[in-house]
């Protein structure tokens, strides 16, 4: 999958390897990532139910970073799926200069403050 390709804005089903999901992984903008989430998917893939109509899309924005999609897309990596189909959408959004702007304003928050992993 190339993310650079896919169309901004619109929903596609997307087959993600392995492989892809760990290199995805290393360019996420979110929250730190909770365990029971991630346990929860884990279950439903042992359990061969895995739809890619569960949850939301797998979002990047438009630097490709992950902003939402983290814990399923952990749970293939720790589940060693080989390759799974999720909903993609990638949005128009700049997370990198929304955070830096929010951090701006937060009087002197860095956007390590304003992700909250300082």
């Amino acid at each position: 999958m190339n993310i650079k390709e896919l169309p901004l804005n619109a929903t596609v089903l997307v087959n993600i390897s392995l492989d892809e999901a760990k290199t995805l992984l290393m360019h996420t903008r979110q929250r730190p990532l909770k365990r029971p989430r991630v346990e929860k998917i884990n279950k439903i893939h042992r359990e061969g139910r895995w739809n890619p109509f569960v949850g939301s899309e797998v979002r990047f924005d438009v630097n490709d970073n992950v902003i939402a999609g983290q814990h399923r897309l952990t749970s293939q990596c720790e589940m060693k799926v080989p390759c799974v189909k999720y909903r993609v959408l990638k949005s128009d959004v700049d997370t990198d200069a929304f955070f830096e702007a929010e951090a701006e304003i937060n009087s002197g928050w860095s956007v390590q403050d304003t992700l909250r992993c300082a």
